[in-house]
């Protein structure tokens, strides 16, 4: 039983893809990507109920990320990833939760599944939210 979709942003993609296939082992449905721009197009075409980006990246910030996902979905709860055991605050201002890459896998997963647990009706409800959105937008 899929537990929800996911997208994981991050610009190595070793750590991506272990990620993805530790996600997928515990029934997420995952959809991944190395760059900035290709995550947020995928998050307005797909039913994503969380997203998981890393902060260092060469192209931007995960904060600047967060934001733009955070304007598309204002909705989409967001987890930081980060080599660095902290962030600045300002740095998480707009994400739900930050976890810590030194952190072992337990700790990541039960970050992600209280991240994905306030997203019982991902689905049809962030389907129905993206559409009114849009709706209201172009009205």
């Amino acid at each position: 039983m899929a537990r929800g979709v996911i997208l994981c942003l991050d610009d190595d993609l070793d750590g991506l893809i272990g990620r993805e296939e530790l996600l997928k082992l515990h029934g997420y449905q995952v959809l991944i990507s190395t760059s900035a721009e290709q995550a947020v197009r995928l998050l307005k075409k797909h039913p994503v109920g969380g997203v998981i980006l890393d902060y260092q990246m060469p192209e931007m910030t995960g904060d600047a990320v967060a934001r733009q996902m955070k304007r598309v979905r204002p909705e989409i709860r967001i987890m930081m990833l980060s080599a660095h055991e902290r962030l600045p605050a300002e740095a998480l201002a707009e994400v739900d939760t930050f976890v810590s890459k030194a952190k072992p896998p337990r700790d990541f997963l039960a970050a992600v599944h209280d991240l994905m647990a306030h997203d019982d009706n991902a689905p049809f409800f962030t389907r129905w939210l993206h559409d009114w959105t849009q709706r209201s937008r172009a009205a």
